[in-house]
């Protein structure tokens, strides 16, 4: 999730909305990681809150 996350926001800032919205998706597709539920839990609500951000940019 991570990655994808990081990825999303790094595309977010650059301007690039279409694939900030890609990578932020895949984050959410994410498998939960072993003994991370809570930071997996935090990272979706960001990941959440951003998209929100992106698609508010993309109408």
């Amino acid at each position: 999730i991570d990655p994808h996350f990081f990825m999303g926001d790094c595309h977010y800032r650059a301007g690039d909305y279409d694939k900030a919205l890609v990578s932020l998706e895949t984050a959410l597709k994410a498998p939960a990681r072993p003994n991370r539920a809570l930071a997996d839990e935090g990272r979706r609500k960001e990941v959440d809150a951003l998209l929100v951000k992106v698609r508010e940019k993309l109408k």
